[in-house]
């Protein structure tokens, strides 16, 4: 059986909006070396 993983953006304050934030070169460099490493989406 493979590993499950999953993903969920949640501050250190327990906010969980996606539309408050700065999406950066670093963060979407981050995103897609995670969902490379993913089977499925």
């Amino acid at each position: 059986m493979r590993p499950l993983r999953f993903s969920l953006n949640v501050t250190l304050d327990g906010c969980y909006d996606h539309t408050v934030g700065i999406a950066d070169e670093d963060l979407h460099r981050n995103a897609m070396e995670y969902i490379a490493g993913c089977d499925a989406v």
